[in-house]
């Protein structure tokens, strides 16, 4: 690559000066003057000429702080994985790659506008709080990113608030994609109005409108690589069917709760009255005011003396009407009566 920048025109300057200071000798030497004055007219021409144009190229660099040029330096250093733009006459020349760069300036009308990132970029879709319509009619939160690099330099450059603009078009292209889904398709990745699985969520947004991807590599230089839906936020109305779901699961935990706290209670108060020689059918009819189940008075009574010292028979009369508690009572009513 070529390590000399504007050694063109610096020698196109020195050819044009040399011609002026010849034309300068030869019409001094025809109008017959000596030979000291034919030498030092030329050369005062020459200072006065370069003086001039010295002083117009770094007043153009006063006046024109964006122009990255040398300013008494004899160098250029261009980072990896960057371009420096390159004005000629103030048009697009070109761009330098990567390395050093020997500057030979035209007293200012070489200049580098700005360095270009070529690597791959990742932004943001949409700003904070910025909210998608879904098909069901809820608004939620996204957050999308997009990569994208510069594929052409010259029209990335000269076009203005190319990356806003492009960052405006993908956003109009996901709004209409995702408006077509419910939240919950968008989340499962079903990118269709079956609710199947089908391509990627970039391909999915491409196919919304590919003349829109090509319009922004032709007109705007940039090639986009991924566009990748990283979460969906909780809408107003989830936030509240969780709420209330929330609220309901507390509340039952809390009757559970409540619910065991009585039991073991009552099957405490049980025992005591067993040891007060009360009969079965009143430490049933304590556990069962406690809420207790039939499985569980069963399980009580088999721990109990007077079940251990019933008959078998007994037992089992017990235990084939113990589906229910009134026939679990009914049946230690018989059995106690018996004894």
């Amino acid at each position: 690559m070529e390590k000399f920048i504007g050694k063109r025109q610096w020698t196109a300057f020195f050819l044009s000066l040399a011609g002026v200071l010849l034309l300068s000798v030869l019409i001094l030497a025809l109008v017959g003057m000596n030979f000291f004055w034919t030498m030092i007219v030329p050369t005062i021409i020459a200072l006065v000429i370069s003086t001039l144009a010295l002083l117009k190229g770094y007043r153009f660099f006063a006046n024109n702080p964006r122009a990255l040029n040398i300013k008494g330096q004899s160098y250029v250093s261009v980072p990896h994985n960057h371009v420096a733009v390159v004005l000629e006459n103030g048009r697009y020349h070109g761009f330098l790659e990567p390395g050093y760069y020997f500057v030979f300036p035209f007293f200012g009308f070489i200049t580098f506008s700005e360095t270009v990132f070529l690597g791959t970029i990742e932004e943001e879709v949409f700003d904070e709080g910025n909210k998608i319509e879904f098909k069901e009619g809820v608004s939620a939160s996204v957050k999308v990113v997009y990569n994208f690099k510069v594929a052409n330099v010259e029209k990335y450059v000269f076009q203005e608030s190319a990356d806003e603009t492009v960052r405006n078009i993908i956003a109009s292209l996901i709004r209409t994609a995702l408006g077509d889904l419910t939240i919950r398709q968008a989340r499962e990745g079903k990118y269709n109005a079956s609710g199947a699985f089908t391509e990627d969520f970039f391909t999915h947004i491409k196919n919304e409108d590919p003349e829109k991807f090509d319009q922004i590599l032709s007109a705007y230089g940039l090639e986009i690589i991924a566009i990748n839906l990283v979460d969906i936020e909780l809408s107003d109305e989830e936030i509240i069917l969780n709420r209330k779901k929330h609220e309901a699961k507390v509340a039952k935990d809390i009757a559970v709760d409540k619910a065991e706290e009585m039991e073991i209670l009552a099957i405490a108060e049980a025992k005591v009255l067993e040891l007060r020689g009360g009969g079965l059918q009143k430490q049933v009819q304590l556990l069962a005011a406690a809420g207790c189940s039939p499985d569980t008075i069963l399980a009580y009574l088999a721990e109990t003396k007077k079940w251990e010292s019933m008959k078998d028979t007994d037992k089992t009369f017990i235990i084939d009407n113990g589906k229910s508690v009134a026939g679990m009572l009914a049946a230690l009513k018989g059995v106690e009566g018996n004894v």
